[in-house]
This record gives structure tokens, sequence and C-alpha cells, in this order.
């Protein structure tokens, strides 16, 4: 018998150097594969997808090394009292609002333009009567302001159609589950990605018409003083899934950070009002049907427009260990197919991990 000796591929950081990688993985069918991920960013352009070809895929991180969604906003200039502005880069696309709605200084969060948190004075699925001028008729790019109505177990995003002045009544263009309106949680909400709100520090603003990313800073601080500025591309960073009778085994994912994705769009042009953000169809690791014994240990999963890890439905034996979540746009880990739906994904293992801060998106 001949022993088959397991693939080692290096793999330096830059665009899409993973998708070449797995590509020449490809090459050597058959054989267990190793993937060095060398330190720095190895940024996605598009979700890497894993399928029954991986079988036996190792990915090993030095230390350092992360796999990043980031789009890097560069070449600031500041326009007045603290005010800042650079282009939009060009990888970002600007259709999609899950795209728009994050912006990373570092560690850092920056917040989405937004007012202060306002009562309203009353609410049904279809319209808002709110008080005074808490709402305005003639906002900046007016298709583009939601609303982010606190309900029971929720938060929900609603864009408007339109605005009366004189009732004080805005119309919502994305309509919502309004059964607890009225009595729950102090009847609160607020105005959000609004140019008009950009007047707090580290709040941003991505004005489409005229193609501008905006910042608002304190005095003396400026954006390129710190470290880099980042948004998001992608919603997921891997993929993983099998077919009927051809399933996906035995990957292994050690020593790598995974940042900066997106939110997903859907769910906020949608209005979004369901329990624990279960209307997301991805993470940032999304593990899915036929697929299994998927291992991450000494992992870090942060600055995320949705989860951080999924099994789901079809997924079995996964494990995480000694990983770290934070600064997450909805959960850490969500194991199944949600309360609507039924679940085969079993023997999942969470272990030595710490999940904390999220909800940063969907609330």
């Amino acid at each position: 018998m001949i022993a088959i000796e397991p693939t080692f591929i290096t793999v330096a950081p830059g665009v899409d150097t993973l998708h070449a990688a797995l590509v020449q993985r490809r090459l050597a069918p058959g054989r267990a594969a190793t993937l060095k991920l060398q330190r720095g960013l190895h940024q996605l352009t598009r979700p890497l997808k894993l399928d029954e070809r991986d079988q036996d895929t190792a990915f090993e991180g030095e230390y350092g090394a992360s796999i990043s969604g980031g789009i890097l906003v560069a070449d600031w200039k500041h326009v007045a009292n603290g005010t800042w502005e650079a282009d939009i880069p060009a990888a970002l696309n600007t259709s999609e609002i899950g795209q728009r709605m994050q912006l990373f200084r570092g560690e850092q969060r920056l917040t989405l333009a937004r007012s202060a948190e306002l009562k309203y004075i009353h609410a049904e699925a279809t319209n808002v009567t709110f008080a005074g001028e808490d709402i305005r008729p003639d906002y900046y790019d007016f298709s583009q302001v939601h609303l982010v109505m606190y309900e029971s177990w929720t938060a929900s995003f609603h864009r408007l159609s339109s605005v009366n002045a004189s009732t004080h009544t805005a119309y919502l263009a994305s309509h919502y589950n309004a059964m607890w309106a009225n009595q729950a949680a102090g009847s609160r909400y607020y105005v959000q990605n609004a140019r008009e709100h950009l007047d707090e520090v580290g709040e941003f603003y991505i004005d489409v018409p005229r193609r501008r990313v905006m910042l608002k800073l304190a005095a003396g601080d400026a954006p390129t003083s710190g470290p880099p500025m980042m948004l998001a591309g992608p919603s997921a960073l891997l993929q993983l899934s099998g077919r009927a009778g051809a399933p996906l085994t035995r990957v292994s994912f050690a020593g790598i950070t995974f940042e900066h994705t997106a939110a997903e769009s859907a769910g906020v042009l949608s209005g979004a009002d369901s329990q624990s953000a279960d209307h997301l169809v991805t993470a940032t690791v999304h593990v899915g049907a036929y697929t299994a014994h998927v291992t991450v240990e000494n992992c870090t999963f942060r600055h995320t427009g949705g989860y951080a890890f999924w099994a789901g439905p079809g997924a079995a034996n996964c494990s995480l260990t000694r990983c770290n979540a934070y600064d997450l746009g909805a959960g850490g880990v969500r194991l199944g197919g949600g309360h609507t739906a039924s679940s085969s994904s079993t023997g999942h293992a969470i272990l030595d991990s710490t999940l904390s801060d999220g909800g940063h998106v969907w609330q």
C-alpha cells in the first residue's frame, strides 16, 4: 500500500486569495489538505463555499490571520466641525442597505446616524402618530430613512412611505405585527439612517446620491490617525454544505479571526420583526445540510452583521472550542432551523467559549 501524503498549501493575505487556494486544494481529490493562512487580512469579496469535494480540509491560521469581508475606506477629507468625508469604495454595493449599516474603526463599532430615543403617541401596523416634529416629511434621501420600533421581544425596521406633518402621522412602507404596540417597551422608537441625524461623535452616514461616506469625530481626532476604517461586504464568509449521498465531513478551522460581515438586506427591507432574528438565512460561518464533523477551535468572531456561527438543519456533530465571539450583529451561535422550522441539527458541542456583546443590528 502506498501512503498518500497530505497536501499543504500556504495562503498569503490579500483579496480572494482563499478562493484561489481552494481551487488548488481541489486538484488533489481524496487527499487530506491543510491550508495555512499567513498573518494578515485575507479579504473575501464573496463567501468561500465548501462542498463534498473538500472533505478532510484543515484551515490553520498563523497568529494574526484574519478572514474578513472588510472594505477599506480611505482618503478622508475634513469638511467642517468634525465632519469628515471619503468616497464610497467601488467594492461596496450601495444598492444593498445591509452593506451600509456598519462601519468599524479597528475594535470600535461606529453608530449609524440616528436620532435620540423617542416616544410615539400611537402605533398601528401601517403608521405611527408622533409628537411634535420628531419625524420629518423632508428627509434627505427619504427612501433610505427608517424607524426602529421597539416591540415586546424584538425591534423592527420600517421604511417610510410618507409623513404628514399636519396630522403628525408617519406611514410605513414595511408593515409589522402591531399586536403589542401601544403597550410594549414604553412606546419607544428612533429614526435611523438619516443624514439630518449625523450630529454625534462616532456616528457615520453613507450618502448614496453623492457617493460619499460621512463621519463625525471629536475635535482633534482624524480618521487617518487611528486604525483603518472598514465597511462590510458579504454577509457570510464561509458556507459549508454537502449533498444527499455525498456529504461534506471533517473540516476544521483553528487560530483564525472571522470579521467584517454585512447585515442581510432582505430582513431590513421586510421589517425584521421575528424573534431572535430567525429570519436570517446565513451567518459568518454557516454549516448547512449534509455536513458533519466541522470543528472550530481557538477562533475569534467579531464585527459581524448577523450570527457568528450557525449549524443549520441537516448539520451534525459540529463543535466550537475555546472560541471568542463579540461585537455581533445578532447572536453568537445558532443551532437548528428556528422556531418555525423542524430541525435535524444534532450532536453539536459549544465548549469553553465566550459569547458576548450581540444584538448590534438585530436587537
